[in-house]
């Protein structure tokens, strides 16, 4: 579903219990010991889209929006969650409910991750409530994420004029797509098998057997979920990334080039305008950072200047044209070298041939006996 209209979104949490089982586990709240009450009435003939019930008391009020919002409507809502905190803090409520002290209540604002696509405005520019809980559902895959500081401020660049334009809030770096598979499929046996998650340790294990192309960086590969949605704070997968945990490589790869569809589009627009109907073409990832820039400005997550010295940072770059390379056969390149290779373009294939390539390009082949001794030992 595409949430267009607030009321498809507020019917799917209201009727989805595992969709309401992962906006708990971002409130830190207990599923079990929660109740979702749909548009209840407060002072002022306010109305709260949810009140969600702990243990009897008020621990959240929630506000939902459709994707089709624009700026106007957006501050209301922002508006709206101001009212929710002054509720708590005063124990505002016609029916005589309890709330839970405010240093434990969260005023909830919720909406689908088109809201921040498609819109200019930037939501790292607004003034919220203390007690906000900014939490964004993924249209498709229907995870549930918490919009959290460093995101913020990402979007707001510091303050001020300067600002980044957001292609997409779901980004990776620093690893591959088919490392982030293996973790995924080891967290959901931990799982299903009742078993504590000792993160630090798993993390060391899978260094020292799996020697894949970012074998030192796993804890950033839990991070990477977790922006996606697809863990608690725990380290236990969401609903949302339980399901894709359970599907084929292939088609996993498919569903997280949904999330970066927007970064491959810019970056392999660019690389075909640079190779001028080359297959074979000289472009560093420092040129391709400064011709992007000079089309598009700062992108968040794709197109940034370091703060600390305003040089190029062209980590995510690097970090796509690695993704597109590996997982994906898209491009070919040695390591350090700027020479580059366009072997086809995925934009250009109907679903059933882009898995095809996928399933023949991927680099997942050379590390599938290592995971699966790993998986024998859990």
């Amino acid at each position: 579903m595409d949430f267009t209209q607030e009321k498809d979104l507020q019917n799917e949490i209201f009727n989805n219990k595992s969709l309401q089982r992962d906006i708990c586990s971002v409130l830190d709240m207990d599923f079990y010991q929660t109740k979702f009450h749909k548009e209840t009435k407060f002072i002022n003939g306010i109305t709260a889209d949810f009140t969600l019930f702990e243990n009897d008391r008020i621990k959240a009020l929630m506000e939902c929006k459709g994707g089709a919002i624009n700026v106007t409507d957006y501050v209301r809502g922002i508006g709206q969650i101001f009212q929710y905190e002054y509720f708590a803090e005063k124990g505002l409520s016609i029916r005589d409910y309890e709330f839970y002290p405010l240093c434990e209540f969260s005023s909830v604002y919720i909406f689908p991750d088109s809201v921040l696509r498609n819109n200019e405005f930037n939501i790292g520019l607004f003034k919220y409530p203390q007690t906000k809980k900014i939490l964004e559902v993924n249209s498709h895959s229907l995870a549930v994420r918490l919009i959290d500081e460093n995101e913020f401020a990402k979007y707001a660049g510091g303050g001020g004029v300067k600002s980044r334009k957001l292609l997409s809030q779901y980004y990776i770096h620093d690893t591959r797509i088919f490392e982030l598979y293996f973790l995924i499929k080891i967290l959901a046996i931990y799982q299903l098998k009742q078993e504590n998650i000792h993160r630090k340790q798993l993390e060391l294990q899978l260094a020292q057997n799996l020697q894949t192309p970012n074998s030192g960086g796993w804890r950033n590969m839990f991070i990477t979920l977790s922006t996606l949605g697809l863990i608690s704070k725990g380290n236990n997968l969401t609903q949302a990334g339980f399901n894709l945990s359970q599907l084929p490589y292939p088609q996993f790869a498919l569903e997280l080039f949904k999330y970066l569809k927007p970064f491959f589009s810019y970056l392999l627009e660019t690389l075909y305008k640079k190779s001028n109907g080359k297959k074979e073409f000289d472009c560093s990832n420092k040129e391709l950072f400064e011709i992007m820039y000079k089309q598009y400005g700062e992108i968040a997550y794709l197109i940034e200047y370091q703060d600390k010295d305003s040089k190029p940072n062209t980590r995510y770059i690097s970090s796509y044209l690695n993704i597109l390379k590996d997982d994906y056969g898209v491009i070919d390149f040695q390591p350090k070298s700027s020479l580059r290779t366009l072997l086809y373009n995925p934009f250009d294939l109907n679903e059933k041939a882009f898995l095809q390539h996928i399933e023949k390009a991927s680099l997942i082949q050379a590390y599938q006996t290592n995971f699966q001794r790993i998986v024998n030992e859990i």
